[in-house]
């Protein structure tokens, strides 16, 4: 893990990675060292702050051999975390990341894997956290309004807020799930290498089943099929990791070609 300073304003923690299970494992296993890292000073009150003001914001970016798979990084209020306890409980938002533009990162020595696939897979991860994220605070959301009797004419308006924002994110998420099954429909599997890929399909194909139906009908479904299916796409990002492995070791071209296009080590 390599620290430097990087974009304007911001303190750059780069960890690099050998297999893609070693970056959804340590996502949270960074964040806590930098809040032990932070805190193991014993900051006297706003001795901090000068580290503030040269960095406002840590971006913690996580690359795949040396190269970032998406121009996106999870970023930290460094006061936040500076004035924090070391023992800081890891939330989501804290691993969350936000895009940045490919020529910000390119700009700053961070090369990007050139690849559709790794892209819109990605590209899909980003949709599916997003929708599970609004599910999960309209979920807090309703959990509060019962456990605090709270009227519910009252919260009627922040209710349809979350319902308005978790349709917008499904419609993205079916979006982006049918351009993923486009572009893997495109490409042809060499012999010997497309049993896990064929596998990892059918798994996708099984827990998206949802989006999959809901995608070729006219209507739309209905608020409370959106919460229940927030619960089973949870299953979805391990498949993720798992095709990423498979893909990264399986050879593959365009349907038609003849290039071998597989990834390799930069």
């Amino acid at each position: 893990m390599a620290r430097e300073r990087g974009m304007e304003g911001y303190l750059r923690i780069i960890c690099n990675h050998e297999s893609f299970d070693s970056i959804d494992v340590m996502r949270v296993a960074v964040v806590s060292c930098v809040a032990e890292a932070a805190g193991s000073a014993g900051w006297r009150h706003l001795e901090w702050q000068p580290l503030e003001v040269e960095w406002p914001q840590i971006a913690i970016i996580h690359l795949f051999r040396g190269k970032a798979l998406t121009p996106t990084a999870a970023l930290l209020n460094t006061s936040v975390f500076l004035s924090q306890p070391m023992n800081l409980e890891v939330q989501f938002h804290h691993i969350f990341e936000f895009a940045f533009s490919a020529h910000e990162f390119v700009s700053q020595s961070i090369p990007i894997w050139d690849d559709p696939i790794l892209r819109r897979v990605y590209d899909l991860v980003a949709r599916l956290s997003r929708f599970e994220m609004s599910a999960s605070g309209y979920e807090t959301l309703l959990e509060t309004i019962q456990t605090r009797n709270l009227p519910f004419a009252a919260m009627e308006r922040p209710l349809a807020q979350f319902e308005r924002v978790l349709r917008e994110v499904w419609r993205e998420l079916v979006n982006e799930y049918n351009l993923v099954r486009s572009l893997l429909a495109s490409f042809v599997f060499l012999p010997g290498e497309s049993d896990p890929l064929r596998v990892w399909q059918d798994s996708l194909e099984n827990v998206f089943r949802p989006v999959a139906r809901l995608s070729d009908d006219a209507g739309e479904p209905s608020f409370e099929e959106l919460r229940a299916w927030s619960k089973v796409l949870a299953k979805a990002p391990p498949l993720f990791t798992e095709f990423l492995n498979s893909y990264c070791r399986a050879g593959f071209r365009p349907r038609g070609g003849q290039s071998d296009n597989r990834p390799t080590d930069p």
